[in-house]
């Protein structure tokens, strides 16, 4: 009998890094990005026209660096999938070449859903979440801790398949939480 292909979906469609100092450059990248703009703007109206040269420089390495960290982040982390069985769920990193994790639906303790900055993340976990892998999630998750970001078609996936024992909770703090 030939095994039927399982469905993968995207574990997130928002923005990562690797790294706390990626981060920082990020947003400083972001900072510089505006203000160079501005300056260039207002070059055209005020004594700051000998900085018009410096900030289009400015303007044009901000926007290089943003969209390399925006690859970054796809490299890093775009390109993983999770899938969901009746005995537990797959998590794939890396597209095709990466490796691929399994937690079985008997070595979960805890479900839940996360709200951080950018989106919602839903997870399932062989431990309780410690304070730190709550406050950083899920940049510094330990292992066994398996997430995506919140999605009506990843969660509808996950939740045919989720342990009974969880489903109820899941329900209701979706619904308290108002997660869309």
């Amino acid at each position: 009998m030939k095994e039927e292909k399982l469905k993968r979906y995207q574990v997130t469609q928002s923005l990562r890094f690797p790294s706390n100092i990626i981060k920082a450059m990020y947003y400083a990248g972001s900072v510089l990005l505006v203000l160079g703009a501005a300056v260039l703007a207002l070059g055209f109206f005020t004594p700051l026209a000998s900085l018009r040269g410096l900030s289009a420089i400015v303007v044009v390495l901000s926007a290089i660096w943003l969209i390399s960290a925006h690859f970054i982040s796809a490299n890093s982390f775009g390109l993983a999938n999770i899938s969901f069985t009746g005995t537990g769920m797959i998590f794939r990193t890396g597209g095709e070449e990466g490796a691929e994790y399994r937690l079985n639906w008997e070595d979960v303790r805890c479900c839940g859903l996360i709200k951080t900055r950018r989106s919602w993340w839903c997870y399932a976990s062989d431990h309780e979440l410690a304070d730190k892998e709550r406050r950083e999630f899920p940049e510094f998750v330990e292992k066994g801790v398996f997430y995506f970001n919140y999605a009506d078609n990843t969660w509808e996936e996950f939740m045919k398949f989720v342990p009974e024992r969880f489903r109820a909770g899941l329900e209701k703090e979706k619904e308290e939480k108002a997660v869309k």
